[in-house]
């Protein structure tokens, strides 16, 4: 569907951002026909539960049910208790070979194994109380936002600088070199504002690379940016310190994959350079 569309002749004469906006229309449009909702369930059981493992705690379970119902009768809780033992060797053997096996996957699929590290911690809690900008505590969420949103801003380094890179924005942006970096998407990375999955951009590269490519060679010559690439979903993670102190909080955000892929291209064009003319020590 994207193949067919002529993107030069839609994008034309339209600043960036209003030729996000087509891109995304379109984006949004095929998602609804093309990509399937799906219902996920949580799991009842810990992935590192086999089927068999699972099977003997029901079985001590229906052990258990069975002494209560006997009036605890000795031999039943006997065989309880031979259940019972079977299913805690088995569970702590089962632990050990799943994180061995998370260690093994830690540099290929770091997610996974920090998201396993984190849920043995307790659940974050969430910002509840916070000191507002008047120095008085506030539990109202909207003054907490707007605290931390301060925080986070007065801590952001805006260099205001009239250098700019000289390079062929046609050239670094082109459909082969966008292409690359689409093939190299890390799937499991989060969306951005604008709603748009490394997955869907992954899978449908060939079909998506030649809108990309324009859009990063129109905001680059215009220096303009969309508005949904400046946004960010940001969550405040506390450091140490009181916890009532909008100070003591750093701001994690997810933003836009698109636009991560066009920083990327430059970051590699400046390395490049620098490179390439011995700007860099190898120290």
């Amino acid at each position: 569907m994207l193949d067919n569309i002529d993107w030069e002749e839609r994008f034309k004469n339209l600043y960036t951002q209003d030729s996000y906006q087509v891109f995304l229309e379109y984006y949004n449009e095929i998602s609804k026909k093309c990509i399937a909702a799906k219902n996920i369930k949580s799991k009842k059981h810990p992935p590192r539960l086999s089927k068999d493992l699972i099977n003997e705690v029901k079985l001590k379970k229906r052990l258990w049910k069975r002494y209560l119902a006997s009036n605890k009768n000795k031999s039943v809780f006997d065989e309880y208790n031979i259940q019972n033992k079977l299913v805690k060797k088995s569970t702590k053997l089962a632990v050990k070979n799943y994180e061995i096996k998370l260690a093994n996957l830690c540099k290929t699929n770091p997610k996974l194994f920090y998201h396993y590290v984190n849920g043995q911690y307790k659940p974050r809690e969430p910002v509840n109380v916070l000191r507002n900008l008047k120095n008085e505590l506030t539990t109202n969420l909207n003054d907490i936002s707007e605290t931390l949103n301060h925080q986070f801003h007065s801590v952001f380094v805006n260099k205001n600088t009239k250098v700019k890179l000289l390079i062929d924005s046609n050239d670094i942006f082109s459909v082969e070199n966008v292409f690359k970096k689409l093939e190299k998407i890390d799937q499991s990375k989060g969306m951005g504002n604008d709603d748009i999955h490394p997955k869907v951009l992954k899978e449908t590269s060939h079909s998506i690379v030649k809108p990309l490519s324009l859009l990063f060679i129109k905001s680059y010559t215009t220096g303009e940016v969309p508005s949904e690439w400046r946004e960010a979903n940001i969550t405040p993670l506390h450091k140490k310190g009181s916890k009532l102190e909008a100070a003591n909080y750093r701001p994690v955000s997810l933003t836009s994959i698109v636009c991560k892929i066009m920083e990327s291209i430059i970051k590699d064009e400046v390395l490049n350079h620098l490179k390439k003319n011995k700007l860099v020590s190898k120290e």
